[in-house]
């Protein structure tokens, strides 16, 4: 089972929340099938609901999923996208292949489509499925990202034959707010510092001396350094 969301660790397994304005709204997730169902804004009620069909359900998993796996499962399209279709795919501005750093984002975006959606059919999957999935990411930007990789996956896909839509070409991009940042002082960083594990305290020098992007600094290794420089390519 996959870690939970800090905002869902208190919850029983299968039960989710989405905020809208200032109301939390809470959902529970079919073991088996994966469709949502809303349970409204009382969290005592959902809570008890959840683990009573949890009860239920969670035993008859094993056997059911022998009847109802799926024949094309969509894990097994996602395996084959980023193994042989991914690596060859090319940038639409510079027209070179897509550089390790990308591949290894998009993989990494992958398999968490795979572990969350890659127990549906293929052929079965429907727009609803992809907007359950996409809603459940943390913020805009994540919306986003992993919406563009849906779109490229069901593109090929729908070039395969597997699909007859492509679903995530269909649900509109959020907007994303205006980012607010807010200036560290000097105090504050060496508390934070002096807070952090090796690694962290790793990525906080690199950060104020070559000053890249926190996705950048994420997939710098000890290896890319070559005659006392560090070579990286920005993602």
């Amino acid at each position: 089972m996959r870690p939970r969301r800090r905002g869902n660790k208190d919850l029983p397994a299968n039960l989710y929340t989405n905020t809208k304005r200032t109301r939390i709204y809470y959902r529970y997730r079919h073991p088996i099938s994966g469709e949502f169902t809303a349970f409204g804004t009382n969290k005592v009620e959902a809570v008890q609901a959840a683990r009573h069909l949890n009860q239920l359900l969670l035993k008859q998993n094993s056997l059911i999923e022998r009847v109802i796996q799926a024949d094309e499962p969509f894990k097994d399209y996602l395996t084959y996208y980023a193994e042989v279709i991914l690596p060859a795919k090319r940038s639409k501005k510079s027209g070179k292949l897509f550089t390790k750093n990308t591949i290894t984002e998009r993989t990494r975006i992958i398999n968490c489509i795979s572990r969350e959606m890659g127990h549906y059919d293929i052929r079965k999957i429907t727009q609803e499925n992809v907007a359950d999935y996409l809603n459940e990411q943390s913020t805009a930007g994540v919306h986003n990202k992993h919406r563009s990789v849906l779109k490229s996956i069901f593109k090929q896909a729908l070039s395969d034959s597997k699909v007859k839509e492509n679903f995530a070409s269909n649900i509109i991009e959020r907007d994303e707010a205006d980012k607010k940042r807010a200036r560290l002082t000097l105090e504050q960083y060496k508390v934070i510092y002096h807070c952090a594990e090796p690694h962290i305290q790793n990525a906080m020098e690199l950060s104020l001396n070559i000053i890249q992007r926190r996705e950048d600094i994420r997939i710098m290794r000890f290896d890319q350094i070559k005659g006392g420089w560090l070579y990286t390519i920005s993602t």
